[in-house]
């Protein structure tokens, strides 16, 4: 299997406007939003059993820098997986405050940090950088089109007849199985998109779920198979594909953060009138 997601927590420390992970609405640090040690290691373990090889394991959040044991998340992750590139998915603001406890499992386990260039970050850029190799710990600054992170998309569109099959693949994140609490989800928005649901639409029924429930008996080899296809969860992203709008934070969020549907009804208007 070559890549594979787990988000340790759902607490962010920056909350982005139109986070994909929805981390502005998962704002405290409460049971719910942590993935507990032991409930982790169970998971992670009885997965490494039924998945034959995972080239890329990714550990995110929410902010993964905030989860209280992460140190023994990245133990318990190596010994799952000895062989895969594992990599600490962070924001990097907390990194110049990390203890040094963090930096030795770091290194030892052999854990890569792939850090998120948002503005704030870019700020700070030369003191993360600092630490890290001082620490001598490899790590990469994510951007995929500019110096700075300074640009991200939305796709959710809940009102709109979406055709599935479109909709997942215009999707840059179809193919981000992801773990949290004892399931696996075809990506981050089926994993959490039930929260924007009952933030805003309490009465509205939320998609129902493909994922799978992680378990001894489990067949793995099947579970990801499925995962491949649609899932109901594409019916409410657009089948027109990510709306990019420019970055920034949103500590108080509304659902227009999260909704394409206005604003590409104006545009297409737009174009008529054209």
């Amino acid at each position: 299997m070559p890549y594979f997601e787990v988000a340790v927590n759902r607490n962010c420390n920056l909350n982005c406007k139109g986070c994909n992970h929805f981390c502005n609405l998962y704002q405290e640090e409460t049971e719910e939003n942590i993935y507990p040690l032991e409930e982790y290691k169970k998971d992670i373990f009885t997965l490494s059993k039924k998945i034959d090889g995972i080239f890329r394991f990714r550990i995110l959040g929410g902010e993964p820098l905030l989860h209280p044991a992460l140190t023994d998340i990245l133990k318990a992750s190596r010994s799952a997986f000895p062989e895969a590139d594992i990599r600490l998915v962070t924001n990097g603001l907390l990194i110049p405050k990390m203890d040094d406890v963090f930096f030795h499992i770091v290194k030892s386990e052999k854990i890569g940090v792939d850090i998120s260039l948002y503005p704030p970050t870019s700020k700070v850029k030369g003191r993360i950088e600092e630490k890290l190799l001082e620490k001598r710990i490899s790590y990469n600054f994510e951007n995929i089109e500019g110096p700075v992170l300074d640009m991200f998309a939305k796709n959710l569109a809940p009102f709109q007849r979406n055709n599935p099959n479109m909709s997942m693949n215009k999707c840059i994140q179809h193919q981000c199985r992801m773990l949290f609490r004892g399931r696996v989800y075809k990506c981050p928005m089926e994993a959490f998109v039930g929260r924007f649901f009952e933030t805003y639409f309490p009465k509205m029924k939320v998609p129902e779920s493909s994922s799978v429930l992680v378990t001894e008996n489990m067949n793995a080899v099947k579970t990801f198979e499925n995962l491949k296809k649609t899932c109901p969860t594409c019916r409410i992203c657009s089948e027109q594909g990510m709306l990019a709008f420019a970055w920034d934070t949103a500590v108080q969020p509304n659902k227009e953060d999260w909704l394409v549907e206005n604003q590409m009804n104006m545009e297409r208007e737009e174009l008529k009138e054209a």
